[in-house]
């Protein structure tokens, strides 16, 4: 069985690296990754901030990030 994920390049789970949401999160699209940190599980997760209000900020694992249903690298329309 394959999985679902694409490779993805270290770089784009990086800080500053730019994302897009695929749907409306907290209001926004694109979102910057602004801090990254371990979960007890040792898993990474990154703190999203969207670009267009920097109050808001959310807290996404990196295989949410990978799921191409959620998440897209870059800034798209």
């Amino acid at each position: 069985m394959q999985s679902r994920h694409r490779h993805f390049s270290k770089k784009l789970f990086l800080i500053n690296s730019n994302w897009t949401s695929t749907s409306n999160l907290a209001g926004w699209k694109h979102y910057r990754i602004t801090a990254r940190r371990r979960s007890e599980s040792g898993k990474l997760e990154l703190e999203m901030m969207a670009v267009c209000d920097r109050s808001v900020r959310v807290w996404v694992s990196r295989a949410s990030l990978r799921d191409p249903d959620h998440w897209k690298p870059g800034w798209l329309d």
